[in-house]
């Protein structure tokens, strides 16, 4: 007999005889092909799905569950032609105001360089990127900043994170000067203050702004990075594996916060190795395979059979998943 413990209810399925949840003690126990993921979800985080929505306060007015996926599409944000790097081939995308983007590929694919790029982390690339139509140059970060690009990396251990630092100052790094006093002093006080309430509204747990950031779990670290990227007003968000390493809830919050973000006109880019999160928060999803874009796919058409089969296929597909005929 094995047993396998995982925060992912799509992960246990599959494998296990029986699905029993633990929370200090077995509150459910049920063979697996008769639980539901709606079901394991609710068990495991207190709701059941679709209401953490009601019960978020990331914002006021937060359009129903089933709006997500019809995303109306506006104004052409981002413009990438012809990006060609040691991993890419004249790659071309676009992504709209307000809409999500998911990107989808196997280790190696390029996924991950097309992230830095866009984030100003690798150099030496050829290709036109444009932002609201004006050509812009990714040397480093902060040039992808004043682009209004926001970048989180896939490893936040070693490329996001400030693990010495409180939670107030990591969270408010990008506007650190705005709680100086007399031009020179740090207040503490405005930092914690504006944190709180940065905490509050991502729901990060412990709610305690003068913890130390490495003292919190994969999920609160995580959105102690996306509380970070929002603290500066940017036109794309670039997320490399937003929910890898994350609880459940965490996981249905951030595709929440992604889709307020969504309605508020931020372009979003979504790389995923995990299928159901592309199927989940996407308006598309773009393939990538051996550096080149090789299938757009409609979510509400896909699978995470028929992603995965997309992703390891050596011919194109088009955004039904059949077959390219061009």
């Amino acid at each position: 007999m094995c047993a396998l413990s995982s925060h992912r209810g799509s992960g246990v399925r599959p494998l296990a005889i029986s699905a029993p949840i633990w929370a200090g003690q077995v509150v459910m126990d049920k063979a697996s092909e008769v639980v539901s993921r709606a079901e394991l979800v609710g068990t495991m985080t207190g709701h059941t799905e679709g209401t953490v929505r009601a019960n978020n306060p990331i914002s006021e007015e937060q359009p129903s569950t089933e709006e997500l996926p019809s995303q109306v599409l506006r104004s052409l944000v981002l413009q990438v032609e012809q990006l060609h790097t040691e991993k890419l081939k004249d790659v071309d995308l676009t992504v709209h105001e307000g809409e999500i983007l998911g990107l989808a590929g196997l280790v190696g694919s390029g996924r991950s360089s097309l992230a830095r790029v866009l984030g100003g982390l690798e150099r030496g690339y050829t290709g036109t990127v444009r932002v609201t139509d004006k050509e812009v140059k990714l040397d480093n970060p902060r040039s992808a900043n004043a682009a209004g690009i926001w970048y989180v990396p896939e490893d936040r251990q070693a490329l996001a994170l400030f693990p010495a630092f409180d939670v107030w100052e990591d969270i408010g790094l990008p506007i650190l000067g705005s709680f100086r006093r007399f031009g020179t002093w740090l207040s503490t006080r405005m930092g914690v203050e504006h944190a709180h309430r940065e905490v509050n509204r991502l729901r990060i747990e412990p709610p305690t702004p003068q913890r130390r950031t490495r003292t919190l779990s994969g999920g609160n670290q995580q959105k102690v990075v996306l509380s970070r990227a929002l603290q500066r007003e940017m036109k794309i968000l670039v997320l490399d594996e937003p929910s890898q390493g994350v609880d459940i809830q965490t996981r249905e919050e951030i595709a929440l916060l992604l889709a307020d973000l969504a309605v508020d006109g931020t372009a979003i880019i979504v790389i995923s190795s995990d299928f159901e999160e592309l199927l989940t928060v996407s308006d598309r999803i773009l393939v990538l395979r051996d550096g080149q874009i090789a299938a757009e796919l409609d979510p509400k058409l896909q699978t995470e059979a028929s992603v995965l089969q997309a992703v390891s296929l050596r011919a194109g597909m088009s955004a039904s998943g059949s077959p390219r005929t061009a």
